[in-house]
């Protein structure tokens, strides 16, 4: 009779870890990924001439992608496929499909005093060698969760170092259109609490500026299939970080 009862015992907790594991595959953590600004809204110029509105979409695709064989996981571009989403329209589209994060992807660029006007194929272009690197902000206002999007940003920044890149400082300097406060200079991590994709985030939420794209050299790497690749994969590596560390 024990014998009886230890096996309805062990095949209890087998069937219920059986379907906990395949409620967890049934409803994975969503990941929302936005692509920053718009087609008529389209953000910085890059040094040849590039909107960011194409290089935020070409990453936020290939982030798509390197999160789309990691279990648990699953990556939505939250305002594709027209792109024409409002910020609040964004967070709010996040907040009914449940996601569990929020990364908002965008490219850098450097205040006007900084740029170079140059000539290229008959047209004139800005460039900037003042500033390099990636940035990413948190907003320190969030009702929900401030705590979990620093978190969120520390793994970010932990496996961008782990995979090369270099935080940019410029956003700290203390001129006009600037001065954010520093979180974690190391890691690149400012508060910028006024972003309303941050502040009215319902789950931990992180903006990324993942290059300066009016830098010519810097530019060309983030234009690269493989650059984007790469930035990519370090960017998935945080997350799934993040998320994994959550599950412990």
């Amino acid at each position: 009779m024990r014998r009886l009862i230890r096996f309805f015992q062990v095949t209890t907790v087998s069937m219920a870890l059986t379907v906990a594991a395949t409620l967890a595959l049934a409803h994975p953590g969503l990941v929302a990924i936005d692509v920053g600004h718009t087609r008529h809204a389209p953000g910085a110029i890059s040094a040849r001439g590039v909107a960011e509105f194409e290089f935020n979409r070409t990453l936020a695709n290939a982030l798509d992608e390197a999160l789309a064989s990691e279990p648990g996981l699953q990556p939505v571009i939250i305002n594709a496929p027209d792109f024409a989403l409002g910020l609040t329209a964004r967070v709010a589209r996040a907040k009914a499909l449940g996601a569990v994060l929020f990364v908002s992807i965008h490219h850098d660029s450097v205040q006007p005093s900084y740029l170079t006007p140059v000539h290229q194929a008959g047209r004139i272009h800005h460039v900037s060698r003042y500033a390099s690197g990636y940035s990413l902000f948190v907003s320190q206002r969030q009702a929900c969760c401030p705590v979990g999007s620093r978190h969120l940003a520390e793994r970010l920044g932990e496996a961008l170092q782990v995979a090369g890149y270099q935080a940019s400082g410029h956003h700290a300097e203390d001129i006009p259109g600037e001065r954010r406060r520093w979180i974690d200079p190391a890691l690149g991590i400012y508060r910028f609490d006024g972003l309303a994709v941050l502040r009215q985030a319902a789950m931990p939420a992180v903006l990324i500026e993942a290059g300066v794209i009016v830098h010519p050299e810097q530019e060309v790497e983030l234009a690269s299939a493989a650059g984007q690749r790469r930035m990519a994969r370090a960017l998935a590596a945080g997350i799934i970080a993040w998320w994994r560390e959550t599950r412990d």
